[in-house]
């Protein structure tokens, strides 16, 4: 169908600036949809609380409610482009891939938009996340540091939607369009003159070590697993960038050398 509207599927993956970009669109409605573009909101729901991003929509698909997934995707406003964003998608297409694809296809014209970052500074990115949600502690990512998947990934949205219809892009300042974000996704979904009328709204801010250090003590000594928040002042201290352990980062690089490869003869991309 000739006539369906264009839908540029955000998948992330996780810390690659999602949040930052779901809330920037999500705080922009208005300016988008002067632009000709949908970014849909979130009804009430059983599946998330997060109101910036389609995270319900993601854990629908991955639950199976396809009934669910089919009368939001119906009831959406019928715009020229739509964008819709959740990192949590990739476990979607592990559980129903096809049967999620099949829906996206019969209302839409469907570009899936990934962002591949270099691995270590994305393995470091997931372990301060890790501390922060208290999912681990610094001496268990040292241990077994956060894998990584690239090539996983691209592979399993490559089949399912073939690699015509993916865009990847390379995560990083020095590569990002006029150096940012945002501006780098209004490229990416054929927007580029949206980026002067954004307001950015940043978030998931990164923690120094000596911050990481004091949230794992702190943790040691209380047991509380709570979620803690990078500007919460009892742990702000110091400016150390954060990393984990030299035989951590070797693990990394071990663990992802064939995804490198395979990222350069497939898609060009260096790190």
């Amino acid at each position: 169908m000739a006539d369906r509207p264009k839908l540029w599927l955000h998948v992330g993956p996780a810390k690659t600036g999602t949040t930052s970009i779901q809330t920037t669109f999500f705080e922009n409605c208005s300016t988008l949809t002067a632009h000709g573009l949908c970014y849909p909101g979130v009804p009430e729901n059983r599946f998330s609380n997060a109101r910036y991003a389609h995270h319900f929509l993601a854990r629908a698909a991955a639950e199976g409610d396809m009934a669910f997934v089919e009368t939001y995707l119906s009831g959406l406003p019928e715009m020229p482009d739509t964008v819709i964003s959740s990192e949590g998608l990739y476990r979607s297409f592990a559980n129903h891939g096809e049967a999620l694809v099949n829906l996206l296809d019969r209302y839409f014209r469907t570009t899936v938009i990934y962002y591949a970052r270099e691995p270590v500074a994305r393995a470091n990115s997931m372990a301060q996340q890790f501390l922060k949600t208290g999912k681990a502690s610094l001496a268990e990512l040292n241990e077994n540091p956060p894998r990584v998947p690239a090539r996983k990934e691209l592979q399993r949205l490559s089949g399912l939607f073939g690699e015509d219809r993916l865009s990847v892009r390379v995560f990083g300042t020095d590569q990002f369009e006029g150096g940012d974000l945002v501006t780098d996704f209004c490229a990416a979904i054929a927007h580029p003159e949206l980026a002067a009328h954004l307001r950015r709204v940043r978030l998931n801010e990164s923690i120094s070590m000596e911050t990481a250090e004091k949230i794992d003590q702190y943790r040691r000594k209380t047991g509380d697993t709570g979620v803690i928040r990078p500007r919460d002042d009892r742990f702000r201290t110091g400016n150390t960038r954060f990393s984990l352990s030299d035989s951590a980062i070797g693990i990394v690089r071990a663990r992802a050398a064939r995804d490198i490869e395979w990222l350069a003869q497939t898609y060009g991309i260096h790190f």
